[in-house]
């Protein structure tokens, strides 16, 4: 995790967590539509520490030592994808809410909301030779209100910027990838995105714009169920990285 401190600016600070995790999530489809409504729960204690056995830092406080978050949110999807692994065309749509309380056993008061988008859009198919230029396009927003501890923050989820690198109370971020498929095994990808994490929207403004790009190709492992395996370089504001693909990237 990554804090600005008044003195010494940006500083990063390895931790050891250990969390005994419970997830339940059901969703039912509405009759025959897209449109999908279900609810989750999550659990989790955690229990936390300074990976080089250091005090903890001034900015942990005592409760985020070793406490309990219990949320428990409403979901509604819309899912027209024709595909679940590698889609070629469709729209996902998700929002959930999620509500942590001492009621359900949370140490923490604060509210959830997470949002996101995925639409795919063929721009050029050929079924005969198995050449298309497949469009995709994702949004991402995520809002907290009340307090929650500092590893629960939303943080900008994107190829080439590492986890709980940029946090903040609110996140927005737009994505595209395209995909061209060069024989009906093989394809290239491109991607790349921008997004911001600030911690009210006065803040927007004055929050820096975060990136990434990259490219990858792709394998047409299994026709049948149109699965695509692969590996996808990165650059973010730091630093490259590389990732195993199974399916999509976008996997929310």
């Amino acid at each position: 995790f990554y804090k600005t401190l008044p003195a010494v600016g940006e500083k990063e600070f390895e931790f050891n967590m250990k969390v005994v995790p419970v997830y339940l999530f059901a969703e039912k489809q509405i009759g025959i539509s897209n449109w999908f409504v279900g609810m989750q729960y999550t659990y989790g204690h955690t229990k936390l520490a300074l990976r080089n056995k250091d005090k903890l830092p001034d900015w942990v406080t005592d409760k985020e030592v070793s406490s309990n978050v219990s949320e428990l949110g409403a979901v509604v999807e819309y899912d027209s994808r024709d595909n679940i692994f590698t889609p070629d065309k469709g729209l996902k749509a998700h929002a959930h809410f999620n509500v942590s309380n001492s009621i359900f056993g949370s140490d923490y008061d604060y509210e959830r909301l997470n949002s996101f988008m995925y639409w795919y859009l063929p721009l050029a198919e050929n079924k005969a030779t198995g050449k298309n230029w497949i469009s995709g396009l994702r949004f991402d927003f995520q809002y907290m209100f009340g307090t929650a501890p500092f590893y629960l923050l939303p943080f900008i989820d994107m190829r080439g910027i590492p986890s709980a690198r940029y946090q903040g109370k609110i996140n927005a971020l737009m994505e595209t990838e395209q995909r061209w498929d060069f024989t009906r095994r093989w394809s290239s990808v491109f991607f790349g995105g921008v997004g911001k994490a600030f911690n009210a929207f006065s803040d927007f403004g004055s929050a820096d714009w975060v990136y990434s790009y990259g490219l990858g190709g792709r394998y047409l492992l299994a026709r049948r169920f149109k699965l695509r395996v692969g590996l996808d370089l990165a650059r973010g504001p730091e630093k490259f990285a590389y990732y195993i693909v199974f399916g999509s990237s976008w996997i929310k």
